[in-house]
């Protein structure tokens, strides 16, 4: 009999977090699960801790790309590798409440027109203490009324309707860098319904090393690019202040774009984690 959820986490270099993370998934009240994990080309002692919990654990399935592909493939392998009949997204940094399956099961068994269902989070520091928060609005209005200026969710925290990807697609490969962005306006922009649990139910690590400041614009311009794409389908004037506000970003000056730099390297030191769904 499949399970009632798949849990597609991809990981890649993630030796000194990957315990932890899996652990809290394998810990949930809700049981009924199987938790497909794509090593996506890790070069380090990954695949040895994978293995030892496939061994442990009947639930735990491992799909290995012999080649990093980059985290929108290996989560689409994922999903089409899924039996469930709802899809969690786990990073493998992260840690998540054990009970955030049993919750949000039950938030989408009883609202049968949401189809992404996330969570709030806290962000913690290399010591497991927690220093900020990561808050989404939590009704399907809210959420889609600030669309443009957050992403609307918290990535590692959604559980969606295994159907929705069948209707809308899986990730696409061009947004990489912020595909969460892209796949919560597409499943907007197509009428389906995004709510957010008011519970804090995930714990994200701070970044160790932070973002660099190219990696800072590639994800600007990403996002830039999707706010463009999907502007004409929700066309006002906050929206649009919104992109404009993403282009202009793009268009930095080399001085403004080093000063910036020195910012973030200021931040990362002080453990901060950058939210790019608020870039």
């Amino acid at each position: 009999m499949a399970p009632i959820i798949s849990v597609v986490m991809s990981v890649f270099n993630e030796e000194s977090d990957l315990k932890g993370s899996i652990e809290s998934i394998l810990n949930q009240t809700f049981s009924d699960f199987e938790f497909i994990i794509v090593n996506d080309g890790s070069i380090d002692s990954t695949q040895e801790i994978l293995e030892h919990y496939a061994r442990r654990d009947k639930r735990v399935k491992i799909i290995v790309n012999q080649e990093n592909m980059g985290l929108a493939r290996s989560l689409n392998k994922g999903i089409r590798n899924a039996s469930g009949k709802y899809i969690a997204r786990m990073d493998a940094d992260d840690i998540s409440d054990a009970t955030r399956f049993e919750k949000q099961v039950k938030f989408l068994e009883e609202n049968d027109d949401v189809y992404i269902v996330g969570t709030q989070g806290y962000i913690t520091n290399e010591d497991g203490e927690i220093i900020g928060k990561r808050e989404q609005a939590t009704t399907p209005d809210a959420v889609k009324n600030n669309l443009f200026n957050r992403c609307g969710i918290i990535h590692p925290s959604i559980m969606a309707r295994k159907e929705l990807f069948e209707k809308i697609g899986t990730y696409d490969i061009k947004y990489d860098l912020s595909l969460e962005v892209e796949l919560a306006m597409r499943t907007i922009r197509y009428g389906f319904k995004i709510a957010n649990l008011p519970g804090f139910l995930v714990y994200s690590k701070s970044r160790r090393k932070g973002m660099t400041l190219s990696n800072m614009m590639a994800t600007q311009r990403n996002q830039t690019r999707i706010r463009m794409k999907y502007l004409p389908y929700f066309f006002n004037l906050k929206n649009i202040s919104y992109t404009a506000r993403s282009f202009c970003g793009c268009l930095l000056p080399p001085f403004l774009r080093r000063s910036l730099d020195a910012h973030v390297r200021k931040r990362s030191q002080k453990g901060e984690r950058l939210d790019k769904d608020r870039s």
